[in-house]
């Protein structure tokens, strides 16, 4: 007689591909002679023996069959179905940018994991608080303190998951320290503050001092800070936060030999959108504001009566062209034949026309995959542009009928926005927006007679361009939207440096929302950090790649302290006579408006947080660009902490031409071991300049 039919176990019963599965045999031989038993595992393994290992390379369902043979070669099989489920994926890390934050204050949260199968990935977020959340990179915001512990799962297609933990600290926020001025003084307290008293570092969190000289005369000042520990960084920020230049430079005096001070090498900053000829065209735009806004009013009631006898032909209005539609625009000088390539509806009833140069359509050189990516964030999923008309208005309106000057609308036809993209701009530009374009031929002969902004072809057939590019659309919309709704609807206009600050700011809130991945203000503050200061705010010099880094985080900053209030107030509630200084009195006094001490003290914030290094989480009230939701829409949180390397410091510039209107200088120092003061005699703090020293 042969063996009995050997009964199978295998362990564990559940096995994910790549785990060791412990396979038994058992079986009797009614002669009582010895068995062997032979396993075929049915991916092509086989073994030998009562209990054998074997493992799966891959999920799938496998019959396993087990042989058990007695002495004489009579033989008894048995066979079990063995499930195996894909493997696991690797969660490597959850990156929080800061494991603390202050109530009304959000978190971000991205996760990395690899899978060994190559299995596609979804990653779902336990937040801690109840409520949950899905996708690589998520933000929260907790609505009460305490401590949460956040959950991270990778599950792949095979249904294979594993977690990681992390954990997040939520604390109330607290009133600030009163502003004291000439003297050196904790400038915050409460959570995450490491400032004690003048004196005392409390030995953890970012500790934060001030000493805002107020008097028409230098200040000179002895540093001392006790309680610092070996391997923390000292900054010493200065902050000219006024319209004019300081009659002195300050100078951090003489360190005490208590500290070694690190060797600085220059870094490099990013190059930023636009350059001289840049500037240029928006001191042209400027211009035009200018003209425009001084002789409205004296030409206001002949225009008014000149509405009424124009004619049907000379408003500038049609429906969306055709794909294929030609047409040859004026680039600064250069005629551009193009064709459109797309077009798409836009919520306030007009449409995008997107016109490509003839040489691309020709060549076929503009990737489809990056004109359908403006396409989409323009009026498709991102709705770019309906979120600036949502915040700022229209770029065009009414308001323009009041002049015989200036193209119009026509009832029912409202004219197009026209993305108009040569293969190489006029300009050593990434695009711009020319305000002559919004008047007649008669008013000016250099005229599109069009409400049109220009993207720059060389870079765009790039595919990895895309985003950025979709970035600088939203960029100089805004300027297109700002040129109505304050040149025309409000009769004023923005210097330079606010003008451009504001399109930055656009870009900070929608680009986000609108272009998926891609974060054109971090790019910013890692270029004024890497700049070595010394620039001149208002000044916005040429070539302006540091300029746009400065303006783009100061409006960065201001939108996390004031959400969405000054970023449209700039339109509603500026009339500032498009003057480098009167845009200063306008910006300063929307601050003050809004809860803030002006100007001065918001630059000197801003500075202090960026070149002081500060965090993106774990921050005092005040200081730092922490992550926050206003109205909707996800401002993120940047650490310049991870960015500053007290080793690889960009050295600050030099103060050559004396210390600028709007422009910050720095000192680093690095705590040595077996120090815990930090000290600096003789620290020279000009006139109307603000010290802040960041420890941390």
């Amino acid at each position: 007689m042969p063996p009995s039919t050997p009964a199978i176990s295998a362990t564990p019963t559940s096995p994910s591909a790549g785990q060791q599965i412990s396979f038994g045999a058992t079986s009797t031989d009614p002669q009582s002679g010895t068995l062997s038993f032979a396993w075929d595992f049915g991916d092509g393994g086989t073994g030998a023996g009562s209990n054998v290992m074997h493992a799966y390379a891959a999920q799938g369902k496998y019959s396993v069959k087990v042989t058990a043979t007695d002495p004489a070669g009579l033989s008894s099989t048995a066979t079990t179905d063995v499930s195996v489920t894909a493997q696991p994926p690797g969660v490597g890390e959850i990156e929080v940018f800061g494991n603390g934050v202050l109530l009304g204050q959000s978190v971000k949260l991205s996760g990395f994991a690899v899978d060994p199968n190559n299995l596609a990935l979804t990653f779902s977020w336990d937040f801690g608080d109840s409520s949950t959340g899905s996708g690589a990179s998520v933000h929260h915001e907790y609505q009460s303190v305490g401590t949460y512990v956040i959950t991270l799962t990778a599950t792949n297609s095979g249904g294979g998951s594993a977690s990681k933990q992390a954990s997040m600290t939520v604390k109330a926020p607290v009133t600030p320290p009163a502003r004291q001025d000439n003297v050196l003084s904790a400038y915050c307290n409460g959570p995450f503050c490491g400032a004690t008293d003048a004196g005392t570092y409390a030995g953890t969190g970012v500790g934060i001092w001030r000493y805002n000289n107020t008097t028409s005369s230098d200040a000179t000042i002895n540093i001392a800070i006790n309680g610092v520990q070996a391997g923390q960084t000292a900054i010493v920020t200065f902050s000219n936060g006024q319209s004019s230049a300081a009659g002195s430079v300050p100078a951090p005096g003489a360190l005490l030999d208590i500290l070694a001070t690190p060797s600085m090498t220059a870094g490099s900053a990013r190059q930023a959108l636009g350059n001289r000829n840049h500037t240029l065209m928006l001191g042209r735009n400027r211009n035009i504001a200018d003209t425009f806004v001084r002789n409205f009013a004296a030409r206001e009631e002949r225009v008014l009566h000149a509405i009424g006898a124009r004619s049907h032909a000379q408003i500038i209005a049609s429906a969306a062209p055709a794909i294929g539609t030609t047409r040859t625009w004026n680039d600064g000088g250069n005629s551009v034949p193009t064709s459109v390539q797309a077009s798409c509806p836009l919520s306030t009833g007009r449409n995008a026309v997107f016109w490509v140069d003839q040489t691309l359509v020709d060549q076929n050189t503009l990737p489809a995959a990056s004109l359908a990516t403006l396409v989409s964030v323009y009026c498709g999923s991102g709705d770019a542009y309906a979120r600036l008309v949502s915040l700022l208005g229209d770029a065009w309106g009414a308001a323009a009928a009041a002049s015989t000057t200036l193209i119009q609308d026509a009832p029912g036809a409202l004219q197009d926005i026209n993305i108009v993209i040569p293969k190489k701009l006029s300009l050593s530009a990434s695009g711009y927006f020319s305000s002559a374009n919004n008047f007649t031929l008669a008013a000016n002969p250099s005229s599109n007679q069009a409400l049109v902004v220009f993207l720059n072809g060389e870079q765009l057939v790039l595919p990895q361009e895309a985003p950025t590019y979709a970035s600088v659309l939203i960029h100089e919309s805004t300027h297109l939207i700002n040129f109505y709704q304050r040149a025309i609807a409000r009769g004023t206009g923005h210097d330079v440096w606010l003008e451009e600050t504001s399109a930055m700011m656009s870009e900070d809130i929608i680009t986000p929302a609108a272009v998926p991945g891609f974060d054109e203000t971090l790019q910013r503050q890692e270029g004024l950090l890497a700049s070595g200061g010394n620039l001149g705010y208002i000044g916005w010099t040429a070539p302006s790649g540091g300029s746009y880094n400065q303006g783009g985080t100061f409006g960065a900053f201001l939108n996390r302290r004031y959400g969405l209030n000054i970023y449209r107030q700039l339109i509603t509630e500026c009339i500032d006579g498009m003057g480098a200084n009167s845009s200063y009195q306008c910006m300063d006094k929307l601050i003050s408006q809004n809860g803030g001490l002006g100007f001065a003290d918001e630059f000197a914030r801003m500075g202090a947080s960026t070149f002081g290094g500060m965090p993106g989480g774990n921050l005092p009230l005040g200081f730092g660009l922490p992550g926050i939701v206003a109205e909707g829409y996800f401002l993120a949180p940047y650490g310049a902490s991870q960015m500053r390397n007290p080793a690889l410091a960009t050295p600050p510039l030099p103060l050559a031409n004396g210390y600028l209107a709007t422009s910050q200088t720095y000192q680093i120092d690095s705590i040595a071991t077996g120090k815990t003061l930090y000290q600096r005699n003789g620290v020279v703090i000009p006139a109307y300049t603000t010290m802040i020293l960041v420890i941390q």
